[in-house]
């Protein structure tokens, strides 16, 4: 009965490497765009550029050009992008439709050749033209390709600029995604208000001309982010978890054994519990030869004594 109570004692009170549990999570990142070409995306861009008297002739230059930069990497000559182009002060007037130009040396040609004109600010007719006139099949919109309007403004509007948001929105309803890029604006309230949801992401503030040089390669990128297979997602991010399970649980000398624990403990394998096993009856054996020894040699005195006794 001892030694089976120390055995038993034993294997409680001995602790085992606790259990580790390890988990690897891929997260998938933002797509990225393959050599800044749009891959095979189909996307009908049009670029309404502000030609109001504000702006200015050198400053309007500043435009062009960064039109140029933004679509020097697009696949311009197999077709899969299609630009447009449309100027707005007082009036408004279409530079080229969608159909109009193309290839790449068409379309630089033709961006080049676009003169200021100078004026009022009418951007309501400016998204209403672009809408109901370039954004249609006779002028070389696609069906099911995604169509994108990119605005460029030095201001807000001020010929019917009660108009100016709900053609905004008309657009979007039409399935138009809306960027904006405001140059040089005291107030942003209807730059933000054009663009589309969120418009922290589809809306840009810039504080002169001349930003507009390093803004043209990620906004490309931003534009060429379409559900298609152009777009190869990066390598995801590989995040491992190790998970520590609790350890074997130890004998309570003042209470009774944690119910929870015992449970745990139940769950060890079959070979982790016999080599606790042998452990345990590794110190049992320590243990039952001390107490054997101590007898034994009580016993030898006992018997020496007993002797000795009677002797006399």
């Amino acid at each position: 009965m001892l030694c089976f109570f120390l055995l038993v004692n034993a294997v409680l009170e001995t602790t085992p490497p606790a259990l580790v549990l390890t988990t690897t999570t891929e997260i998938p990142q933002r797509p990225t765009v393959n050599n800044k070409t749009c891959g095979q995306s189909e996307i009908d861009i049009v670029i309404m550029l502000d030609s109001s008297t504000s702006v200015g002739n050198d400053n309007y230059t500043k435009m062009t050009n960064f039109c140029k930069a933004f679509l020097k990497h697009a696949d311009l000559d197999s077709g899969n992008i299609r630009v447009g182009v449309l100027s707005y002060s007082t009036f408004v007037h279409v530079e080229f439709h969608l159909n109009d130009c193309n290839t790449t040396q068409d379309i630089m040609e033709a961006i080049g050749a676009i003169r200021y004109r100078s004026g009022a600010t009418n951007t309501a007719d400016g998204l209403k033209i672009m809408r109901t006139q370039m954004f249609t099949a006779p002028n070389g919109d696609r069906n099911g390709v995604t169509n994108k309007l990119l605005i460029l403004t030095d201001g807000v509007s001020n010929i019917n600029p009660l108009n100016t948001i709900p053609e905004a929105e008309q657009a979007r309803a039409d399935g138009i995604h809306i960027y904006t890029i405001g140059i040089g604006l005291k107030d942003n309230q209807e730059l933000y208000a054009m663009a589309s949801v969120p418009a922290s992401e589809n809306s840009f503030s810039l504080q002169d001309f001349d930003e507009l040089a390093g803004l043209s390669d990620s906004l490309f990128n931003d534009i060429c982010l379409v559900p298609s297979d152009s777009t190869a997602a990066a390598p995801a991010t590989v995040l491992t978890t190790t998970l520590k399970l609790a350890q074997r649980p130890t004998r309570n000398k003042n209470n009774r054994e944690n119910t929870k624990d015992l449970d745990m403990l139940n769950k060890l394998s079959q070979f982790e519990f016999w080599i606790y096993i042998l452990f345990g009856f590794g110190n049992c054996l320590v243990l039952v030869f001390i107490i054997w020894l101590c007898w034994f040699c009580l016993r030898s005195k006992n018997t020496k004594v007993s002797n000795i006794k009677n002797n006399y």
